[in-house]
């Protein structure tokens, strides 16, 4: 109950001051209302609440503040955003033209997803449009981390470990373990870059917020989001950062290793190992997820795709799978007609769902977004030493990014609302720290001695 009148304050607050003051103070709910998922199946106390429109209230209310509060919107530019709202229409038009769901035209089947991926749309043109100060950028990424923070103390009191793996805890789209898992391989380079670097109360909470964090990252064991984390973080190092940056996150790594395995169990620990196949309890399961698994789904998905060039439409890879799959690899529902799979591969879906030209066009949307925080990079360096932060920020953001892009490789995430926050955040990185270098550079100018 208390839990239930806590989240409604915060909404409530939320909304008088957006309404109030900017629509800034509208994401603070937005965050709330995804992160502390309304719904009985995931958060018990949701049952306590008067209904069960919050997120559309909420999306009102920013809208509302948006019109009310226009002159103090930003101006940022599109930059990678743009791609964004290039894929929404390819997705359309494929739905609407190619698709396969049947039930499309009634409005139940493709437009469900042709919905979903609008309200992805709107989300990225709200955060664009509401993050106008430097400020405003950390508060929004601490309170990512804050919110993260309580899904895994809900982790720790509530969790419950189903064949040794956390379930049923998390945001509204990722309260599996591998989901949640990624979740918390975009959160943990945002909180350990505020521990480094961040203001005393920014330290303070992501100090108490990381035990929390990297205990729920061990609960869900889960080996993608932790080979992604691992390659996102390589990756960026190799790419982003800086010949300084890399020495102190090779020193930071390897102290930070030791300490990572005391805390980490032993089942986390024997099913990590079998990734290097060091495990002797590796059961046949293990064995086919590691192998023929997911890489036969695939094969599969590329048969779809030589049908289907043009995209089969949202769904259109589930629609499929027991035409071209054979039953054992089916997945069957209680009640269901016929079997289905999913893609187990974000780029595999998009490329069977939105065909050659939306994966093209979902291919350079995130390579936009990476090299956008490579500028975003360089942007930093030339800041003044005390703005360390940013470096750090940035590189935090080319870690999550990469990670929720690499565990994509195995999870299908089209439909997966934080991955378009982070494009979101990338556009308003690049706009702030492009005016705090042409605030530093009008500031060398004006220091400069007049020769008259």
């Amino acid at each position: 109950m208390l839990t239930a009148l806590l989240f409604i304050l915060i909404n409530l607050v939320s909304y008088f001051l957006a309404l109030r003051t900017a629509p800034y103070w509208g994401l603070v709910a937005y965050m709330n209302v995804y992160f502390n998922v309304p719904n009985v199946k995931i958060n018990w106390w949701a049952g306590y609440l008067p209904f069960d429109r919050w997120s559309l209230l909420t999306s009102a209310v920013l809208l509302l503040s948006m019109m009310v509060h226009s002159k103090k919107l930003s101006k940022h530019k599109f930059a990678n955003t743009k791609w964004v709202y290039v894929f929404f229409i390819v997705s359309a038009f494929v739905a609407y033209t190619f698709g396969l769901d049947s039930k499309g035209a009634t409005g139940k089947g493709v437009s469900k997803f042709i919905y979903l991926t609008f309200t992805y749309c709107l989300i990225v043109f709200i955060i664009l449009r509401s993050i106008v100060t430097p400020d405003q950028l950390r508060l929004f990424l601490l309170g990512v981390v804050a919110f993260v923070a309580n899904l895994s103390l809900n982790a720790f009191l509530y969790g419950r470990r189903i064949k040794s793996r956390l379930e049923g805890i998390g945001s509204a789209d990722a309260y599996g373990s591998n989901e949640f898992g990624l979740l918390l391989v975009a959160t943990i380079p945002l909180m350990f870059c505020f521990i480094a670097s961040g203001k005393k109360y920014e330290r303070i909470i992501c100090l108490i917020s990381a035990p929390l964090i990297l205990n729920a990252f061990i609960l869900c064991n889960s080996r993608g989001s932790a080979v992604a984390f691992v390659a996102g973080i390589f990756i960026s190092m190799l790419v982003v950062a800086d010949k300084k940056l890399r020495k102190g996150l090779f020193i930071a790594m390897f102290a930070a290793a030791p300490l990572f395995l005391f805390l980490a169990d032993e089942e986390y620990i024997n099913r990590f190992s079998t990734l290097l196949g060091a495990s002797s309890e590796m059961d046949e399961e293990d064995a086919k997820n590691l192998s023929s698994g997911r890489t036969e789904i695939w094969a599969y998905g590329l048969e779809m795709v030589s049908d289907y060039p043009l995209g089969a439409g949202p769904g259109g890879f589930r629609k499929l799978a027991r035409f071209y799959m054979p039953e054992e690899v089916l997945t069957f529902r209680p009640g269901a007609e016929f079997g289905v799979r999913s893609a187990h591969n974000t780029f595999m879906q998009v490329l069977v769902e939105e065909g050659i030209l939306g994966f093209i066009v979902w291919m350079i949307m995130c390579a936009s977004s990476f090299f956008t925080l490579r500028k975003c990079f360089k942007l930093a360096i030339n800041l003044k030493e005390q703005d360390m932060f940013w470096k750090l920020c940035v590189f935090g953001q080319s870690t999550a990014f990469v990670s929720i892009n690499f565990g994509g490789l195995f999870n299908s995430r089209i439909y997966y609302e934080y991955f378009w926050w982070q494009i979101a955040i990338v556009a308003v990185t690049l706009a702030i720290l492009t005016n705090l270098t042409n605030l530093q550079e009008s500031s060398k100018e004006e220091s400069k001695p007049s020769l008259i």
